[in-house]
């Protein structure tokens, strides 16, 4: 695995003396404990910085013109820069503290993404595994371990959001897995809500599946490598901390919890696959060689190479055969940009994925002859219809 997100990984796992391998405590340092303390401080700042711009994204324009302080928020924006160095020099010169080591995998996941993120579960695992008999803060007379790990314990909760806000693709922050959740909703909005909200910036599906059949396919493996590692590490951390923590009277173990972030990993994963659906086949070009080849034999025109890469192995899926129908809408919108035929495919993707009351509510324009349809059809009228009558 990877530790690109953190250049001097092996340097923060070496002992800082013979002495006292995990160096000082850091709360009892009479100098340090400010810098620990400035720490705590710019991480805090940062989630408050975080949290401001979060509700900022969720006010309307009219918000802002009833309270125009409130775009104050966004002349702060998180630092976790900050964080991040401030966490690395006490580490690497001070102390292996796993208070500081659980702010600057806060840190991290935000700058680095997936991939910071493992590379932070390991370089906890890793440090605890080393520094287990000396490293801080030391336990607890009454809580044992439990206030050892007590921040990392807070990751569970804190990481799960941050994860969903990370980039799907690595060089383009527009498309993150929290905004493809956005968008699936948006899919079951009312027309006229679906168009106001793309107005003020959300991104729609067609935009999110439109950049996944754009991306080079080897930037689509590696995001898929990268998940796979999350989830990786985020086991071993578990199977690492809670071995290292022991368990309690009752057998439980008094590990760290990672079901929260499990559950979102494994979430992303069902993402990705959705959004990649028929685009990573296993060597789609050996199957369209072999059918340009017959072509060949038979005294035909060969397609061309865009044609070729769409022949693949037989739909698999209901999503996936509509994956198809927006590669095609895409080849159409490139060679013939003047021609309905893209436009028309992608509506039809769109209608396809709607509930059958909103799609009928998307073609009928007559409330009355909507309510008659419902109404024969045995279809529950929506609380705005039913308002209506």
């Amino acid at each position: 695995m990877s530790t690109e997100s953190i250049p001097n990984f092996e340097s923060l796992l070496s002992p800082l003396s013979d002495e006292a391998p995990s160096g000082e405590s850091l709360r009892e340092h009479p100098e340090l404990s400010r810098t620990f303390y400035a720490l705590r401080e710019a991480r805090n700042s940062a989630m408050e910085a975080e949290r401001t711009l979060s509700r900022m994204a969720m006010m309307e324009e009219e918000d802002f013109e009833n309270d125009p302080s409130g775009r104050d928020g966004a002349k702060q924006l998180p630092d976790w820069n900050k964080v991040s160095s401030m966490a690395v020099d006490l580490l690497s010169n001070h102390s292996k503290d796993l208070w500081v080591v659980s702010w600057f995998i806060e840190a991290l996941t935000r700058t680095d993404g997936l991939m910071g993120f493992s590379d932070g579960l390991k370089l906890c695992r890793q440090m605890s595994d080393k520094f287990w008999n000396t490293i801080h803060p030391r336990p607890d007379e009454d809580d044992g371990y439990a206030h050892t790990v007590a921040q990392l314990s807070g990751l569970d909760n804190v990481l799960s959001t941050a994860l969903e806000a990370t980039r799907i693709l690595p060089e383009d922050d527009r498309f993150t897995w929290g905004g493809y959740q956005i968008a699936i909703e948006l899919e079951q909005a009312p027309p006229e809500e679906r168009s106001a909200k793309i107005e003020r910036g959300t991104i729609p599906l067609e935009t999110f599946e439109s950049a996944m059949r754009s991306a080079d396919r080897q930037v689509l493996l590696d995001t898929q490598e990268v998940l796979a590692e999350a989830v990786d590490e985020c086991k071993q951390f578990a199977e690492t901390m809670d071995r290292l923590c022991g368990n309690d009277d009752s057998g439980y173990p008094l590990g760290p919890s990672t079901g929260n972030l499990e559950r979102t990993l494994e979430r992303l994963q069902k993402i990705f696959e959705t959004l990649t659906s028929g685009l990573l086949v296993d060597s789609p070009e050996g199957e369209a060689e072999a059918v340009i080849g017959e072509l060949a034999e038979a005294g035909e025109q060969p397609p061309t190479q865009s044609t070729a890469s769409l022949l693949q192995r037989p739909v698999a899926s209901r999503d996936e055969a509509l994956q198809h129908l927006l590669r095609v809408a895409d080849f159409f919108r490139k060679s013939e940009p003047h021609s309905p035929v893209s436009y028309a495919l992608e509506q039809a993707v769109r209608w396809g994925r709607m509930p059958l009351p909103d799609l009928l509510q998307d073609l009928v324009s007559d409330s009355d002859v909507l309510a008659q349809v419902f109404k024969r059809m045995g279809i529950a009228p929506t609380p705005d219809e039913s308002s209506d009558d």
